[in-house]
């Protein structure tokens, strides 16, 4: 299941959204200039906020991610490649496995 598909999931869950659009990190916005000369706020939870927000209340069904994308970092700091799949291995208590994060 790529990340696009959970945040729908995320979204589409009235309780987790609100919940998620009301959180409050307690951080002023973290504006970093992108290679495009653009200011964005840097901050995962602040974009996922806009997004979430953006797709409530517009009459739109598609939301552009660019600024999300630039905000949600690699384990170096860097933002994540959309074009390349991420796999992360974590241990569970009962097996390790291997989750794979696609951002497309």
């Amino acid at each position: 299941q790529s990340t696009w598909a959970m945040l729908q999931q995320f979204f589409m869950t009235p309780t987790f959204r609100y919940a998620l659009m009301m959180a409050d990190d307690r951080k002023e916005e973290n504006l970093v200039e992108k290679e495009s000369g653009v200011l964005v706020d840097d901050n995962v939870l602040h974009q996922l906020q806009k997004m979430f927000g953006f797709l409530e209340l517009s009459d739109r069904q598609d939301y552009n991610p660019h600024e999300f994308c630039f905000s949600f970092k690699d384990y170096e700091g860097q933002p994540v490649n959309v074009r390349i799949q991420y796999c992360l291995l974590y241990t569970s208590d009962a097996a390790d496995d291997l989750l794979c994060v696609g951002l497309g």
